[in-house]
């Protein structure tokens, strides 16, 4: 029910056969641009770290997933994921992430963690969410290319955090 891979020199996997994966972690495969997480219609934990390569990582068909977690994976362009996942109530990006993000009717999601430590990766430049969504606790830290922040529908935060964000320019929160 978990898969482990670590240093890997593998430049993809087949997730078609994972039905009954419920874990998935990577560390250290830097050969595999992009990951396809859609077989694995049971996957409820994903933990990607230092997967340098990483450009696209879709899990956008599955709805069990209760955390997501992607750690120093700087090539990060494009994030899919369901948004009707209703066990998914936070996603961090540390380190991780390139160009603009958009979450669109999460309705269930209510943490979204963007950190940057000791200035790796800090290229996220847009971050957007739109439609309904419960998203009560934003953090922002070190990102210093964001100059966007669009929240539009949903419900107010409870917590805001936003630091170290020092190209940040427009920041629309609309109810």
């Amino acid at each position: 029910e978990s898969l482990y891979l670590n240093q890997s020199t593998m430049s993809s996997v087949n997730f078609s056969k994972f039905n009954k994966l419920k874990e998935f972690n990577m560390y250290l495969c830097q050969n595999i641009t992009t990951l396809n997480l859609n077989g694995c219609t049971s996957l409820e934990k994903v933990y990607l770290t230092r997967n340098y390569e990483h450009t696209t990582i879709d899990a956008s068909t599955n709805v069990n997933l209760t955390d997501f977690e992607v750690k120093k994976c700087g090539s990060l362009a494009s994030l899919k994921m369901d948004n009707t996942a209703q066990n998914l109530k936070t996603i961090t990006l540390e380190a991780s992430a390139n160009g603009t993000f958009e979450f669109m009717d999460f309705y269930f999601l209510e943490e979204l963690n963007c950190y940057s430590i000791g200035g790796y990766f800090s290229n996220i430049t847009s971050l957007k969410f739109s439609g309904g969504t419960k998203l009560r606790k934003l953090n922002l830290i070190g990102c210093k290319d964001l100059v966007n922040l669009d929240v539009k529908g949903g419900e107010f935060f409870t917590e805001l955090n936003i630091n170290g964000c020092t190209s940040l320019k427009d920041v629309q929160v609309k109810h």
